[in-house]
């Protein structure tokens, strides 16, 4: 593995509260003693904080691992960026452009459809659902 993506929450005082989770710690313990390089941007996305952890964290490396499987590796951000131009609901929105609650609701959906139809692969539903 050769990136993870994190996503957190500017508090006040420019503190982060991030998620950790399993693949976050998984990549830290493959690369001890490496260098990394920390590239921060704000999230694409004005949908709720869940729908954006879910697509993020649970929905897109599915899509990733479709890609892959089917010959092309990609990053995660080109996995978003290609995908994002693929459904009807979003590919008009100009990429600089924050996503609404409802463009993102309908990325979501039509992304675990591609990873069902294209990849055969089962989407986990959100946890609390």
């Amino acid at each position: 593995m050769k990136e993870v993506n994190i996503s957190a929450v500017v508090l006040p005082g420019g503190k982060l509260s991030a998620n950790v989770t399993e693949e976050y710690t998984a990549f830290m313990l493959e690369n001890v003693g490496e260098t990394l390089q920390i590239n921060i941007s704000l999230s694409s996305s004005k949908g709720t904080i869940l729908q954006d952890v879910y697509f993020r964290k649970v929905v897109m490396p599915c899509l990733q691992r479709g890609f892959k499987e089917t010959g092309n590796d990609m990053r995660m951000q080109e996995v978003f960026e290609t995908i994002r131009h693929m459904c009807p609901a979003t590919e008009n929105v100009p990429d600089e452009e924050c996503l609404s609650k409802e463009e993102l609701s309908e990325l979501i959906e039509f992304s675990i459809r591609v990873c069902a139809v294209e990849f055969k692969i089962s989407v986990p539903e959100p946890t609390g659902r």
